[in-house]
């Protein structure tokens, strides 16, 4: 995330307010050094990056129900980090089927893929394909 922002305030659109940002720091570097019975030596240059992670910047997480929060997160990961797959251990233990199921679809609808592990069994959801493996490591379809 901190990569798509530092090339957004690279733009067109961010560089002058990047820049302004960058002076005015640079003018209060210059006022704590008036202030002070120090000369201080900084660079120029900012860092956005750097500057994102003083300011502790990260993902608002808004919601406290599981699942909306589990939703989000498979968005912005697959945003940020492009992942196309995803494991989840007895996430049914966690889940409604009615939220398994929106899941699924949303899901499918972000074009990645999920396998469900789970530690028993229970019924196959829509779009979902059943495997069972045994203690001795025999399929079971």
């Amino acid at each position: 995330m901190y990569t798509e922002l530092n090339e957004l305030s690279k733009t067109e659109m961010m560089y002058t307010k990047t820049l302004q940002l960058a002076q005015h720091i640079q003018e209060y570097l210059l006022d704590l050094e008036s202030n002070t019975n120090h000369i201080l030596q900084f660079n120029s240059e900012m860092d956005v990056t750097g500057l994102l992670k003083t300011m502790d910047v990260k993902i608002e997480d808004y919601t406290e129900k599981f699942f909306e929060r589990l939703v989000c997160y498979i968005k912005n990961v697959i945003g940020v980090l492009s992942v196309k797959v995803f494991v989840f251990i007895n996430l049914r233990s966690y889940l409604t089927d009615n939220q398994m199921e929106e899941l699924i679809q949303e899901i499918t609808y972000q074009e990645v893929h999920a396998l469900f592990i789970e530690n028993q069994e229970r019924t196959c959801l829509k779009g979902g394909i059943h495997y069972i493996i045994d203690k001795d490591g025999c399929e079971i379809y």
